[in-house]
């Protein structure tokens, strides 16, 4: 998913995904919800695997399960370009791997 304006998903899957940055989501300069859904088995050759919020952004996670996310930086979840705003509330992220840093940038 690709996000230039505000947007909300729920109860959806983002699996197996390759890109450049946020291969399962990504969001630039707007706000986006994300609720009750499963981000798992997806690349990135740069940021976020799962997830990559850029330029003023706003990503909200409630009730999410990253997974086995990959990126040379942010596996789960990478940011970048301030201001950057996001939370991650009763959410779980387990097993993601990034190349040179963890789950966030």
């Amino acid at each position: 998913v690709e996000n230039v304006s505000n947007g909300r998903v729920e109860r959806s899957s983002f699996f197996a995904n390759t890109t450049t940055n946020g291969a399962g989501v990504l969001n630039v300069q707007s706000a986006m919800t994300l609720e009750n859904c499963v981000l798992a088995d997806n690349t990135a050759a740069g940021l976020g695997g799962g997830v990559f919020t850029a330029s003023s952004g706003q990503t909200h996670l409630s009730f999410c399960t990253l997974t086995r996310n990959s990126a040379v930086k942010g596996a789960a979840f990478g940011m970048m370009h301030n201001p950057v705003t996001s939370t991650i509330a009763s959410s779980i992220l387990f097993n993601d791997v990034a190349d040179e840093l963890g789950v966030f940038e």
